[in-house]
């Protein structure tokens, strides 16, 4: 979070909302700070520019903090949203964390008020981009897999497909939509070895890497659609909490 960070403030209290804008601007010098009053001014805002964190009062004329989150969250799914009040309430703090805002802070007019504040929204704006930077990289890892000559896999914990290259879906015979209805041992897959004999789910590639936590070289056969028998050569091994084939 090397730039300058935009925060909308959202109260109904114009002199409170100023006053914790300059406190916030003076604490952590990267915050620059709009103030608006209430739900419709804090949209209009929005729409003109653009901000990496939302800070909102639970009571906003003609609406509450929350309601302006559910609102936000249909248009801006990833911005945080704080909310920072001086109505709380283990209600409402239950509310909030329900919703799924980023943080709940209680105002109690003390000094410390606006470095916790500050310190929040900075959290909260470091865990974002670092989710959108991790999106990013998946999907540009995604493409690269996508175009590989090999045929790469990915299946999660559960053993079900998530991914599947083109060359995944010539080699099984099976388009991604169709290998995702399906698990490593779905029994329509009929894995055997190579002299024929079915093997134990817990002896497959997939439950191997997932229990043992290591690479697996091995080989087995499926049966296609048509009906006909393939032999999948496999090197399988554990990523990021998932298995990658």
């Amino acid at each position: 979070m090397d730039d300058a960070v935009q925060v909308l403030y959202v109260e109904r209290d114009l002199e409170f909302a100023r006053k914790t804008a300059e406190q916030l601007e003076q604490v952590n010098s990267q915050l620059e700070v709009t103030t608006v009053l209430g739900s419709r001014p804090a949209f209009q805002a929005l729409s003109n520019d653009e901000y990496n964190c939302i800070v909102s009062e639970y009571r906003l004329p003609n609406s509450t903090g929350l309601e302006l989150f559910d609102q936000i969250r249909r248009n801006y799914p990833n911005l945080p949203f704080i909310l920072f009040t001086e109505h709380g309430s283990e209600s409402i703090a239950g509310d909030a964390v329900t919703a799924g805002i980023s943080d709940y802070l209680q105002k109690a007019e003390a000094d410390d008020d606006y470095e916790l504040l500050a310190d929040s929204i900075s959290n909260a704006v470091t865990a974002n981009e670092t989710v959108i930077e991790a999106t990013q990289e998946r999907r540009r890892l995604e493409q690269v897999l996508k175009t590989v000559p090999s045929c790469v896999v990915q299946l999660n914990r559960d053993g079900q497909f998530v991914f599947a290259n083109d060359r995944a879906e010539t080699v099984l015979g099976l388009k991604q939509a169709e290998l995702e209805e399906r698990a490593y041992n779905d029994p329509e897959w009929d894995i055997k070895d190579l002299d024929g004999n079915p093997i134990p789910d817990d002896e497959l590639p997939f439950a191997r890497i997932l229990y043992e936590g290591e690479q697996v070289r091995d080989q087995h056969t499926i049966r296609w659609p048509d009906g006909k028998t393939r032999v999948l050569a496999v090197n399988g091994a554990p990523v990021m909490n998932e298995v990658l084939c």
